[in-house]
């Protein structure tokens, strides 16, 4: 089993203040390779949510250069995750990156949140 700490972004879905963890382009094409890949993530202890890979932006794009899409992990369970523990709390085009363990078993990623955030503002219940 090869671990690798990876950083995932907080993303907005840009609607009904829904978020998913977007993963950075260099991650997506050397760790996923494609849409569509079975994930666990595994939140805490008790919460694990197993979901496929999604198409999405980079996370840092440069405008004018053209990009391969980044992917996303998207579900109302991760989402609903982000707002509760307050990491959709982040100023414009700076956001909340949270640090996950990667590992692979047999077919499946493996993404463990380690509990490490690193964000620029938090929210005032913070």
């Amino acid at each position: 089993m090869n671990n690798e700490k990876i950083f995932l972004m907080v993303q907005s879905c840009g609607y009904k203040k829904k978020y998913r963890l977007g993963i950075n382009t260099k991650n997506s094409q050397e760790l996923f390779k494609q849409r569509g890949v079975s994930v666990s993530v595994i939140l805490s202890k008790s919460s694990t949510v197993n979901i496929k890979t999604t198409c999405g932006t980079p996370n840092n794009p440069i405008k004018g250069k053209k990009y391969k899409k980044g992917y996303d992990l998207f579900s109302k369970e991760i989402s609903d995750w982000i707002i509760e523990k307050n990491f959709h709390c982040y100023e414009y085009r700076k956001p909340t990156k949270l640090e996950f363990e990667h590992y692979k078993t047999n077919s499946t990623h493996k993404l463990k949140f380690t509990g490490k955030v690193e964000r620029n503002t938090k929210c005032g219940e913070d």
